[in-house]
């Protein structure tokens, strides 16, 4: 049986291939259209996935969206009715057909659909807890979502047995942790979508001296479910739809002027120093963001016995967050996949009516997957023709000559590009599209942030390690496959690599096994032998735009950048 997911109209669009409950390719359309976060159809994704696999689109039994509309209907006619905002409801009723119609005009591109038999929606957070519940390899567990918004609920809890999923309590708009975090991210002069990791980048600097007046706009009750005062919000009176022509989501401010009353204190702008006061406020939303998710999963771990636990939903991207998990809770083991944001439910949706139509249980081993598109050989590339005058090739004859000649520039504190093979699923470089660097030299942090990458100097990069020597460095012991867990640096290390090491002696740990991605691991093995010293400093291969995908992504960054070190494949590019 073969299942389409897709997440579509909403942003991160994706798609991903099932087969008989196994995943047989996904990827987001950002790495395709270069439009980051990109919200509309994944028309070029599908097109990817199709060809790559070998399958036609006559072939696809049914497709799943990651959205429906008739979930949470009671809520949404409740809200819209007491708000006044009849006009929004009817279209609600409206939105379904027309998105169908959308899908099945949108999927007649690549061919007739003569095996489709439905096109099915499931609700938002039952894709989200299933992405992550069937990758997890548990087969009992608990389950919290948490996001901004999705089909009217921000969080859903869960208790999950051998593939059945039962909703605990769920918590609905205009209530939502993902847009406390959002609103305070604007707040802090941060307004492009998915800016989010930056506020908890800058937290770090700070001291929670606000963390009670921030306490104060939220409500808790009994059961650790929360509510929003909403005299500091406005996003239940201006909407909240990230779908708009453009495919780029875009919106509004999502905090009122009482927030700026009540902190005494000025929204920034963009441009704007940053001062003392920002990382307080930083440091003071993550501590009630903390606490609240810590209170609510020690109580359903107390309500369902369970000491396993499913996470997903994009407040799980937040990795200083997810690194304190098993130090404020009771849980033994817990799961968050690489793609836990909406992306992560077109593999969800699909996987769930999968297990629903098959009715047995198949749990994946985590999602160590290899998504690999099928790319033209570099000289038959449009971008090598249009530069191969202004750059020189070495080809190495295996990668045994790559990896020795990568680690001997990175030993001289030089930093290179790196493409290899197939690229992540998911926003974080995990040593396909990457950009590395020698962690020992500190100076390489404002080289990368403000030279290369043109960003922020207080965000801090990723030490990548092999998994058989993360003990030897830091202290938890968190499966770091994905840099989904903020770890705290052993402290005779910490001098050691600096430039990966955050201020508050904190690092987002990735941890290579040889069998997923076995030529970084034997760079890093390789470096080790040289310097002594068992990371590198890895960051994602981009430049404001989405991670490199493709050969012609790679030229162009490398091209217009300060780069000087391309390792493509089996060669080494620089420039004449």
């Amino acid at each position: 049986m073969l299942i389409l997911g897709l997440n579509l109209f909403h942003a991160d669009s994706s798609a991903a291939l099932i087969r008989d409950g196994q995943i047989i390719s996904c990827s987001e359309e950002e790495r395709f259209n270069r439009i980051k976060h990109y919200s509309g159809f994944p028309l070029e994704t599908i097109d990817k996935i199709l060809t790559n696999s070998k399958i036609k689109i006559e072939d696809i039994d049914y497709v799943t969206t990651n959205k429906s509309t008739i979930y949470n209907f009671s809520e949404k006619l409740k809200f819209n009715l007491f708000n006044f905002r009849f006009n929004s409801l009817i279209g609600y009723l409206k939105d379904k057909k027309l998105r169908n119609t959308d899908i099945i005009k949108e999927l007649r591109k690549f061919g007739e659909l003569k095996k489709l038999k439905k096109i099915i929606d499931i609700p938002h957070h039952l894709s989200h807890i299933s992405y992550s519940y069937f990758l997890s390899g548990f087969k009992d567990s608990m389950g919290l979502t948490i996001d901004g918004s999705g089909d009217f609920s921000t969080s859903e809890s869960y208790k999950i047995n051998s593939g059945n999923i039962h909703l605990i309590d769920k918590i609905v708009f205009p209530n939502s942790l993902g847009i406390f975090y959002q609103a305070f991210t604007q707040y802090l002069g941060f307004r492009r979508y998915g800016d989010e990791y930056k506020v908890m980048s800058l937290s770090s600097y700070g001291k929670p001296k606000y963390e009670k007046q921030i306490q104060e706009m939220l409500i808790i009750d009994k059961k650790f479910n929360f509510k929003l005062n909403l005299k500091f919000f406005k996003h239940h009176k201006i909407g909240f739809n990230l779908f708009n022509e453009t495919g780029y989501p875009i919106f509004n401010d999502l905090f009122t002027k009482e927030i700026e009353k009540k902190l005494n204190i000025p929204t920034r702008y963009k441009n704007e120093d940053l001062k003392d006061e920002h990382a307080d406020i930083a440091a003071s939303a993550q501590n009630v963001f903390e606490k609240i998710i810590f209170n609510k999963i020690n109580y359903l771990h107390k309500e369902t016995k369970i000491d396993k636990a499913c996470f997903s939903g994009g407040c799980f991207f937040n990795s200083k967050m997810a690194g304190k998990i098993k130090y404020n809770t009771a849980l033994k083991d817990i799961y968050i996949g690489s793609n836990p944001g909406d992306a992560g439910g077109a593999v969800g949706s699909a996987l769930y009516l999968s297990n629903k139509l098959e009715n047995n249980l198949k749990l994946i081993d985590r999602d160590k997957i290899s998504y690999s598109f099928i790319y033209d050989e570099l000289e038959e590339n449009k971008s090598f023709n249009k530069f191969q005058n202004k750059i020189e090739i070495k080809k190495f004859k295996n990668n045994e000559e790559l990896v020795d000649s990568a680690s001997d520039i990175l030993k001289l504190n030089k930093i290179i590009s790196w493409f290899q093979s197939s690229s992540e699923w998911g926003p974080r470089a995990l040593g396909y599209r990457s950009i590395l660097a020698n962690p020992t030299n500190k100076n390489v942090i404002d080289e990368i942030n403000l030279v290369l990458k043109k960003r922020e100097n207080f965000r801090p990069f990723a030490p990548s390690i092999c998994e058989d020597d993360y003990n030897k460095y830091f202290e938890e012991n968190y499966d770091c496959s994905y840099m989904n867990y903020v770890v705290k640096v052993k402290d005779h290390i910490k001098s050691k690599i600096p430039a990966v090491v955050h201020i508050d002696g904190t690092s987002r740990a990735h941890s290579v096994f040889k069998k997923d991605n076995e030529i970084f691991y034997n760079l890093l093995k390789s470096f080790k032998n040289k310097t002594g010293i068992y990371c590198l400093l890895n960051t994602s291969f981009n430049i404001d735009e989405p991670i490199c995908e493709s050969i012609d992504d790679a030229l162009k960054t490398f091209i217009k950048s300060n780069l000087k070190y391309l390792f493509l494949n089996k060669n080494l590019i620089t420039k004449k």
